[in-house]
């Protein structure tokens, strides 16, 4: 059976069973409303006028001689709202007691009384004859009020619209326990058995025990195949995956023996490249520095010179070649050592460093002779001075492991361009204006 066939038989049978409860519950509401109106519309009372008629003629008292019954008609009225008039007759249809509180209805009903007993009472005028006496003697006539009824019979109406609404509901509720017997449990066995079937539990998943012929049938069946197709494949991947990490495993190591050969080789690289930076400096040091004092040697200082002449000659400014040796000093060498002498000339190069101003150049030429470079000075006066503190700074000498060695300097300087317009020129000038002072008064200096 289908799903279709399946959802629609259980709607018809819900919708028959909804209407076989409403019928049930509105017949049994109208029948005990319809008892509800006659008790309500005057039966009771006209039952117990009727019993207290027969009382009296019971006891041979003459109907006419009755006494009190418009009293008590009026309290019938009174007590039952459902109730206009009321009245006791001849049964040729004579009046003869009745009640007076609704004077309208006391006219109408006289007036119905006097025509034709055929005539029947207006439709507002509901009634209820009774007939009292073995045999009848008289009649009991009750007239009913129209709105009451029409009240009671609105309030049938809506029991019936409630009992109807509670009906639909049950239908409802009945409707939907029906579907989720017939397909809560075949789909949770459906979900369960595809939450088992999982690719890693795939070869020990449950069955799908759902048995139907409908599309839910339908569905496990084909679902329940998919998974015996994963389950014969799931040996093969496995095997495959087994294989992969087997091969993941050999590449792996491989990468590993391959990066620690790279980063061995890179080490090497790296050291190399150390060496040879730390060769280039010393390299780029001993071609523009002195090994022995560290000062700018020969080559630096004539690229200095050349620099300095280019920016003079445009800015029309002058600079001093101070050329100066230590004198005497062969007699270190001779009388200490070499080795005194040369640490004795690198002291001296310390304190000429640690002397030298932000527009001074020392270098070393070689030997025991120097030279300074003095820049943007103002007169002649400045350099003369440059010279005598550079003189009275060194003359007490350095000392040499425990040996004290007096510093006596001769200095020769020449001017930029009073005395010369290239290193040569400027070298020979200083030189010869050194040459001089050591003649005549060494530990001194002079101009060219």
């Amino acid at each position: 059976m289908s799903l279709r066939v399946r959802l629609l038989l259980l709607t018809l049978f819900s919708i028959i069973v909804a209407i076989l409860i409403n019928i049930t519950f509105v017949t049994k509401e109208y029948r005990e409303h319809f008892e509800n109106l006659l008790l309500e519309r005057g039966e009771i009372a006209a039952l117990e006028l009727s019993s207290q008629v027969n009382r009296l003629l019971d006891l041979g008292i003459y109907i006419d001689e009755f006494s009190g019954f418009e009293k008590q008609l009026n309290e019938i009225v009174s007590n039952n709202q459902s109730i206009k008039y009321i009245a006791i007759t001849h049964l040729y249809g004579k009046l003869l007691y009745e009640s007076t509180i609704n004077e309208s209805y006391d006219k109408l009903a006289k007036k119905n009384l006097e025509n034709d007993s055929n005539n029947p009472l207006p439709i507002e005028l509901l009634h209820i004859t009774r007939a009292v006496g073995e045999p009848p003697v008289a009649n009991i006539l009750v007239i009913l009020d129209s709105e009451v009824i029409e009240f009671e019979v609105s309030k049938l109406g809506s029991s019936i619209l409630i009992y109807n609404f509670i009906s639909i509901i049950i239908g409802i509720t009945l409707l939907f326990f029906l579907l989720w017997y017939q397909f809560n449990k075949p789909v949770n066995a459906l979900l369960k058995s595809i939450s088992e079937a999982s690719l890693e539990r795939i070869s020990t998943a449950s069955s799908i025990l759902v048995t139907r012929k409908d599309e839910i049938g339908v569905i496990a069946k084909t679902f329940e195949s998919l998974i015996k197709k994963l389950a014969r494949s799931q040996y093969s991947l496995r095997s495959l995956n087994e294989d992969l990490e087997e091969h993941k495993r050999n590449l792996e190591e491989q990468v590993k023996q391959r990066t620690m050969q790279i980063a061995t080789i890179n080490k090497k690289l790296l050291n190399d490249i150390e060496r040879r930076k730390t060769l280039e400096a010393k390299l780029e040091k001993m071609a523009h520095t002195d090994s022995l004092t560290d000062l700018p040697n020969r080559r630096i200082l004539e690229q200095y010179i050349e620099k300095e002449i280019i920016r003079s000659t445009k800015e029309k400014s002058k600079f001093a070649f101070l050329y100066f040796d230590i004198d005497d000093f062969k007699k270190v060498n001779d009388e200490f050592s070499h080795d005194t002498g040369d640490a004795a000339l690198k002291n001296f190069a310390d304190s000429l460093k640690k002397s030298q101003r932000s527009n001074e150049y020392f270098a070393r030429l070689g030997g025991d002779e120097f030279c300074l470079i003095v820049t943007d000075y103002n007169d002649r006066s400045q350099i003369e001075k440059v010279a005598s503190q550079l003189i009275k700074e060194n003359a007490p000498g350095v000392s040499v492991s425990g040996i004290k060695l007096g510093l006596s300097l001769s200095i020769g300087i020449a001017i930029f361009p009073d005395n010369g317009n290239s290193f040569r020129e400027l070298r020979t000038e200083s030189d010869l204006a050194m040459f001089n002072v050591k003649k005549h008064l060494k530990g001194n200096y002079a101009f060219a």
